[in-house]
């Protein structure tokens, strides 16, 4: 539920007066629609009340004046903070009175004839009569949730203008077809949406080495006008047509218009080759190598049986059925995220879904499967520095270089064939890549190339999976264009369809299932009537085994008791500690089962997950001396786990982050400051499986956890400083890190709580020593405090702290700059530049150290600069990206914003050559940009210009 926010502006008339106002404040913050901004809340002596006051206004929905004599003379004098407040909320109340001929300002009347006069003749609610204050705080509130009595209802679309996409490539889908190739009628100048008309498209001529005319149509058009108006234009710019190919976003439908007909209907006697084809087809037939198109499956999963895929809508009865459907849905097709928890089947899913489509639809789309664990390994072994992942060719070719493919789909062709629809993707573990990547990966860059990608023709064939995570919340996803989905455990008709295929085998197969079955049936891991298949096919190994041993007793049991380690005692804790218990019993050896289980424990974190034979013969000899001997053989057996090639490893993917939350539970309850400890906590992310586990684990034990955090902490920071190892320093900062994440999610804080958590973690008043932030974590209230030998890295939220008084000595500063903060306390606070290394603070503290007039000479001066690189000898010229001069001071200038001043029209392709793409300053804008830099005068346009690329 989204919450109107509410601004109390009144005068300090008396303190009988403000306890009147606390008493109005109290009433409404009890409404859980409302969120109520007020001084008695929110402000304190240590913060800056200007601030608060330009915040809280422009921040609220509705600004309350609660109307007395003292009031009415403060705000129409302008005097004190009622003055600053009137003049801050009479600019709202005009600019909302002309563009919704609606005010957001209420009159709260306490005394006769003091409204502002800015306000006379709108509305207020008489508060004068003491006896009906609880009437009025009703009607009040009514008035602040105002909503239509009937609502308007929508209106008739029609299915094909249901969903709009903006076609910007089509110039790049015909380069790596052609890149000999000229634009003579642009999509600029073949738009036409004015009156009736629904008319878009462009003109390219290519040598290949024949001359040939490409016609792209664009979405959502009307095919008659559009064909109509080009040859119109074909006919007047005198453009003569032998070979002629119309690239359609979607197959040509029987009886519509033909240009032939109509050429030849306006211009006799012409006549010419025509060729119509989709951008797909144009794709697949001439861009994509033949090399490609032959893909191998991916190994079959044994058994495999379908499960139900359920979004908020409905339920699916088979999850790769549909997920197929939708995958090669040649309309349109809508990127899915599909969530499920460890052990649920995501990565069957996967494999079956990528078979399914290598095997009966590789004629026109060729199919990537990405899988999260292959990426891990293939880094692991290369030993190689992680790299940037902001796309999905980034993993694409981490994948391929794993699976050893010496000939890879250069990235322009690869991006493009996303765009038509020509090669789907199915990523399995987003949150592991999150994980793996830590800062590295770029999520919302991400996402955003996927959704972008999928605008332009309405092709999003891609599939991710993810554990159940605030990785990505439903509001991101529906900005995104994705569909949400959740995995579901089998129903019984599912695990009983598996068990028969498993068994089949057998003699007496049907005794074997039924007795399976009931195991199943009798547990308490039978959930709502469904269970994780995990658990059923650990179930059927235990029984596979004792079967192939002559042993018709399946005496596998299953232990409900608390574990006798830390653990969140759920439903996958108890499975697996059944498994150790009735290995340990089942093979007599000389462990007890919660050192089994540390021991596997133990060889998760140094080892990974793939385990050398030989070093787990070494390691468990090294721990257990005699009592080691023979453990090796037994691990080999053990059902959660296969031995391939003098390696041992794990058969379910869950596995590597479930042990690590175990050995994480140990070490905070003891507290462990040992390097191993460390490097354990400094691996996850705050969207990883681990750290969620910890904030469960410690849900019910809050103060425990800040206890334990500041002890481990107080050591930790000590091997931050001096430390010649820099691998090492970097393991200890990476911990404390993610202790402080654990922190904020365990008590999902505010500002002002999570300032007092870390006070307390660090057992500190005005001195923070070794304080490390990493991520998009609330802002801190720096006011006073001394900051000492500490990092602050990708930390979004950092401008938005409270500074005032604040010294930094001996700290660094990572990519804590954001151009959305453009008021900032950080000029308030003392940062040693001689001790520290600011980073790009240097922006901040420029930003912000602007006045108005400085920064908008600075702003000309830079949009200057940036306009003369493809202005030359009193002439334009075009120029690429790499001899631009963007600038790092003005967002719109800088190189992630370039994009926007295409799509904005003020720069037009020139030119795909074999070295690089070219731009020119576009034709409607060159006036302006000629009498700037001639004559330094600002045109409407070129003011217009300037706004746009200030931000």
């Amino acid at each position: 539920m989204e919450q109107k926010k509410v601004f109390i502006s009144y005068s300090w008339d008396s303190n009988e007066h403000r306890e009147w106002v606390a008493k109005l404040a109290e009433e409404l913050e009890r409404n859980p629609e409302l969120h109520v901004f007020w001084d008695g809340y929110d402000l304190d002596s240590f913060i800056d009340k200007n601030l608060y006051m330009e915040e809280s206004v422009g921040n609220a929905d509705y600004t309350i004046v609660v109307a007395t004599k003292k009031y009415f003379k403060k705000a129409n004098e302008r005097e004190g903070g009622v003055g600053i407040e009137t003049y801050l909320n009479s600019a709202k109340h005009w600019e909302a009175l002309l563009e919704t001929k609606r005010t957001n300002s209420i009159v709260v009347l306490r005394e006769e004839d003091s409204t502002p006069t800015y306000l006379k003749g709108h509305l207020y609610i008489d508060f004068t009569n003491d006896s009906c204050f609880m009437e009025n705080v009703q009607e009040l509130v009514k008035k602040i949730l105002e909503k239509q009595k009937y609502k308007r209802p929508p209106k008739s679309v029609v299915q094909t203008e249901m969903k709009v996409y903006q076609l910007t490539k089509a110039s790049e889908i015909i380069g790596i077809g052609a890149r000999n190739r000229k634009c003579l009628i642009s999509s600029q100048e073949g738009t036409d949406f004015s009156g009736g008309y629904r008319i878009k498209y462009e003109l390219w001529e290519t040598k290949s080495p024949a001359l040939m005319h490409i016609l792209a149509l664009h979405n959502n058009i009307n095919i008659s006008q559009t064909l109509t108006r080009a040859v119109e234009m074909i006919i007047e710019k005198k453009i003569e047509i032998s070979n002629l190919t119309i690239l359609r976003p979607k197959e040509k439908r029987k009886n519509t218009s033909s240009i032939d007909k109509i050429l030849l209907d306006k211009n006799k006697g012409s006549s010419f080759v025509l060729t119509e084809i989709t951008y797909e087809e144009y794709v697949w037939n001439y861009c994509i190598d033949e090399s490609f198109k032959s893909v191998q499956p991916p190994d079959a999963i044994d058994f495999y049986t379908t499960q139900e895929l359920q979004s908020e809508e409905k339920t699916y009865e088979s999850a790769v059925k549909h997920l197929l459907e939708e995958l090669t849905n040649d309309a349109s097709c809508i990127p899915q995220l599909v969530i499920g928890s460890g052990g649920i089947g995501k990565t069957s899913l996967c494999l079956s879904l990528a078979k399914e489509l290598i095997i009966r639809h590789n004629e026109n789309v060729l199919t990537v499967l990405i899988r999260s664990e292959d990426i891990r390994k293939y880094l692991d072994s290369t030993s190689r520095v992680l790299p940037e992942i902001n796309t999905i060719y980034d993993l694409y070719v981490l994948q391929a270089n794993h699976l050893g493919h010496s000939n890879l789909i250069d990235r322009k062709t690869f991006d493009l064939s996303i765009v038509s629809g020509n090669i789907a993707i199915i990523i399995d573990g987003l949150d592991e890549l999150a994980s793996i990547f830590k800062e590295k990966f770029d999520l919302s860059l991400f996402l955003d190339s996927i959704s972008s990608h999928y605008k332009e023709l309405g092709y999003g064939r891609v599939v991710l999976t993810s554990r159940d995570t605030s990785l990505i919340n439903q509001e991101v996803l529906e900005k995104l264009d994705f569909v949400r989905y959740e995995l579901l455990g089998f129903k019984e008709s599912n695990y009983i369809k598996y068990l028969n295929r498993r068994f089949s085998a057998y003699e007496n197969s049907e005794a074997i299932c039924k007795k399976i079955a009931k195991k199943i049936n009798s547990s308490l891991f039978n959930y709502e009537n469904r269970i994780v298949p995990f658990f059923v096919d650990v179930i059927s190994n235990i029984a596979e085994e004792e079967l192939n041993e002559d042993n018709d007793q399946f005496g596998f049991e299953l232990d409900f008791s608390q574990t006798p380690y830390p653990s969140l005692n759920e439903i996958t804790d108890h499975i697996i500690y059944s498994i150790f218990d009735r290995e340990k019993t089942r093979h007599k050896f000389n462990l007890e089962t919660d050192e089994y289980v540390e021991l596997f424990t133990y060889l998760n974190q140094e080892q990974g997950e793939e385990w050398d034979f030989q070093i787990v013969s070494e390691t468990s000899e090294g721990l257990y001396g005699d009592n080691g001997r023979g453990i090796p053989e037994l691990i080999k057996k053990n059902p959660l786990v296969k031995f391939e090639k003098n390696k041992i490893r794990f058969k379910y993917d869950f596995l590597h982050a479930y042990l690590n939350s175990l050995r994480l539970f140990q070490g905070l309850i003891n507290a462990e400051t040992g390097l191993s400890f460390a490097k354990c906590l400094s691996r996850p992310t705050i969207e990883s499986a681990e750290v969620r586990d910890l904030v469960s684990f410690f849900k019910d034990g809050k103060d425990e956890f800040f206890v334990l955090a500041g002890k481990i902490i107080s050591k930790f920071k000590l091997f931050t400083r001096d430390n010649t190892n820099t691998l090492e320093r970097n393991i200890y900062i990476n911990a404390i890190e993610n202790l402080l994440s654990v922190a904020f999610l365990i008590k999902n804080s505010t500002k002002e709580s999570f300032t007092n958590d870390v006070k307390e973690i660090y057992n500190a008043t005005d001195t923070l020593d070794g304080l490390f932030i990493m991520g998009d974590l609330p802002a801190l209230d720096f006011t006073n405090i001394t900051v000492v030998n500490s990092r602050f890295r990708n930390y979004p939220k950092f401008l938005s702290s409270d500074f005032s008084g604040a010294s930094f000595l001996y700290s660094e500063f990572i990519s804590c700059h954001n151009d959305s903060y453009k008021k900032s306390s950080l000029l308030k606070a003392n940062i040693d530049q001689s001790t520290c290394n600011v980073g790009d603070l240097k922006e901040s503290i420029a930003m912000l150290s602007l006045s108005s007039e400085a920064n908008e000479n600075l702003i000309i001066e830079e949009a200057r600069k940036f306009l003369e690189s493809f202005y030359r000898n009193s002439g334009f010229r075009d120029n690429n990206k790499v001899h631009m001069r963007f600038s790092n001071h003005i967002p719109g200038l800088r190189p992630k914003a370039f994009h926007k001043l295409v799509s904005e029209g003020y720069l037009e392709l020139s030119a795909e050559k074999e070295v690089d793409t070219f731009y020119l300053i576009s034709v409607n804008f060159r006036s302006s940009v000629r009498k700037l830099i001639n004559d330094g005068y600002k045109d409407s346009k070129m003011k217009k210009f300037l706004r746009f690329i200030s931000g």
